[in-house]
């Protein structure tokens, strides 16, 4: 009964999330058959997302110097998980999770997605770049990010592409939110013709995956949490190529 729960709760929580999302649409074989380039834009990372529910209390085990040292991470969702505003408390969460998991170096999965994507392209026969910086939105919110995937076009920015080399943008974001012990990654993606700036593919895949306990999930700067969303991120990544024609179903 509970699992039924959470796994209603998700399913509300990607339509509040999606909003009046644009339905999917995957261009006809010929549209594809002009192109033997693409191009990727991958689009700037949000901090993972965490819903208003989510509560930690730090377990007592233990109050030695070393103990104290580990936590780290814990102790700080520990204290905030008591802030009475739920919403204010989730924002603050979600950049202490975030700080912690670029500790060590930059954490960009949408990059890191990207170049899977430009993998699978490649053994299709065409040749694939990936944009050097990431396309940012203006005031990146999840109703910005459902403005862009609406979006129809013309899109201008990429007129600047030969059209003499044939080549599509495909424009990817990638999201997540903990939701109830489990990890919601979506992924979104827009397949552009440069040439008349006119979106000839959108769609957009999302799956849940079960989380182990905070403190297995987010210790060594989220190493947990990393290998969960890009193994669950790449598998979206290949029914999104699959779903345009761009590589086979498997």
């Amino acid at each position: 009964m509970l699992k039924i729960l959470r796994l209603f709760l998700v399913i509300a929580y990607v339509i509040f999330l999606s909003g009046c999302a644009s339905l999917a649409t995957a261009p006809e074989k010929e549209q594809l058959a002009k192109f033997d380039k693409a191009f990727l834009v991958p689009l700037e990372d949000l901090p993972v997302s965490v819903g208003p529910e989510f509560n930690y209390v730090l377990p007592g085990v233990g109050g030695s110097l070393q103990y104290t040292q580990a936590a780290g991470i814990f102790n700080t969702l520990s204290v905030l998980a008591q802030m009475p505003n739920a919403f204010k408390r989730a924002e603050m969460i979600s950049k202490t999770l975030d700080k912690n998991m670029n500790a060590k170096e930059t954490w960009q999965p949408t990059r890191q997605l990207s170049a899977m994507a430009a993998d699978y392209i490649k053994t299709n026969g065409k040749t694939v770049s990936i944009a050097e910086k990431p396309l940012k939105l203006p005031n990146q919110t999840s109703t910005t990010i459902n403005h862009w995937y609406n979006d129809n076009g013309p899109i201008a920015e990429y007129r600047s592409l030969p059209a003499s080399q044939s080549t599509f943008v495909l424009e990817i974001e990638a999201g997540a939110s903990i939701l109830s012990g489990d990890i919601l990654l979506e992924i979104r993606m827009k397949l552009i013709d440069p040439a008349t700036g006119k979106v000839i593919g959108r769609n957009r895949e999302w799956e849940t995956v079960d989380l182990p306990e905070v403190e297995e999930t987010f210790k060594d700067n989220g190493r947990v949490y990393k290998a969960t969303y890009l193994s669950t991120g790449q598998k979206l990544i290949r029914e999104s190529l699959a779903y345009y024609g761009l590589i086979m179903e498997e």
